[in-house]
């Protein structure tokens, strides 16, 4: 019950939703009335010192402190289960960005990531004992499975499904989880989508490569990225930290944006046997970030590196010899034979729908592995 009969602003309500988010029913909606109530009320004294009710809910908002700060103080009072806690606790930095793109105090949008390892799935023809499993995927005549026992991780960077959800939605996107462990995200009309496989579960909860975030964003707003060791991706509407990610994390998503320059998508697979170590001289600004790519037939590989001072770039490649090349259609022509074909390109402060637009030709023609 609150103190006024008017609607909630769009902006209480943007709030509470933050605020509450993660938290178990009923104790959501028993917060959320008591949120509600003290900030209607208190603006009511704001209003009636002189301010606007726009600037009152303002103020009364404000005095609340963050979101995420509210959501954090009453999952403890609450004292949720560990993995409730865990999850919620991971989208409290996210919970704080969004609500800056409504009109809050916060400074940035912090991506909550995953940094370690994750349990590795097992992939076999039939079915597996539910009991003992939990499943990724089931298809067709093959399930993915981990065994509740299982020890095999899988290192990287990861997303959670509710972290996926809570930043699609805030930007307006339709996200469909299908049981078969793939994520569809669409904008409203369904012109545009991404989908992406679940590749881990833990504690029943699903876990995506952190690429999908540029992925997700893209759909809603042009995407660039910039930093390496502190990558950042940027849109029209706000900058996006995907810390503690690291730019060997972050930036293989340019390799599936790359297949559109290719003719043969459907054919690609992908070789990131990268034991040779290339040093090229570069025009390049110190801090940019590029990709290196080379191919085998229709085995492409790719890799990142930081431009150092004076545009040097220290990279590996699955290639000892390499040809440059300003043509991505080129990779293939050679085969397995002679001097491969490469491409550079920069990959930072560079559009994602127009990678073509950073690609560069060093000074030398070809470079030989150090």
């Amino acid at each position: 019950m609150t103190a006024t009969t008017h609607a909630p602003p769009r902006a209480l309500t943007a709030y509470l939703r933050r605020a509450t988010w993660g938290l178990p029913e009923p104790r959501r909606q028993e917060l959320w009335d008591e949120l509600e109530e003290h900030v209607l009320t208190r603006a009511d004294h704001l209003i009636i010192s002189g301010l606007t009710p726009t600037q009152a809910t303002a103020q009364a908002i404000r005095e609340l402190g963050p979101p995420a700060h509210v959501t954090l103080g009453m999952a403890k009072v609450y004292s949720m289960p560990k993995l409730i806690l865990a999850a919620g606790t991971l989208a409290l930095a996210l919970s704080a960005g969004l609500y800056a793109l409504a009109g809050g105090s916060e400074p940035a949008v912090h991506i909550p990531v995953v940094k370690g390892t994750l349990p590795q799935p097992i992939c076999q023809p039939g079915k597996v004992p539910q009991e003992k499993i939990a499943t990724i995927v089931s298809q067709d005549s093959t399930t993915c499975y981990i065994p509740t026992s299982s020890t095999d991780l899988l290192p990287g960077a990861y997303v959670s499904e509710a972290t996926v959800r809570s930043l699609a939605e805030s930007l307006g996107l339709k996200v469909t989880m299908r049981p078969d462990g793939w994520m569809n995200v669409a904008d409203r009309e369904g012109r545009m989508s991404f989908s992406s496989r679940a590749v881990s579960v833990q504690n029943g909860m699903h876990y995506f490569d952190v690429t999908n975030i540029p992925h997700v964003l893209r759909i809603a707003s042009p995407v660039s990225f910039s930093g390496f060791d502190h990558p950042v991706v940027r849109t029209d509407r706000a900058a996006y930290d995907l810390s503690p990610a690291s730019g060997v994390d972050v930036y293989g998503s340019f390799s599936t944006v790359f297949w559109q320059m290719v003719v043969r998508v459907s054919n690609l697979t992908v070789n990131l046997d990268a034991r040779y170590t290339h040093v090229i001289r570069t025009d390049q600004p110190e801090g940019e970030v590029v990709m290196l790519t080379s191919a085998r037939g229709q085995k492409y590989a790719f890799s990142f590196a930081e431009v150092k001072k004076g545009g040097l770039i220290t990279i590996p490649s699955a290639e000892q010899k390499l040809r440059w090349t300003s043509d991505p259609g080129k990779l293939e022509v050679q085969g397995n034979v002679g001097r491969p074909q490469a491409v550079l390109m920069r990959v930072s402060n560079v559009p994602l729908d127009n990678l073509k637009s950073g690609i560069f030709m060093p000074a030398q023609a070809t470079s030989d592995a150090r």
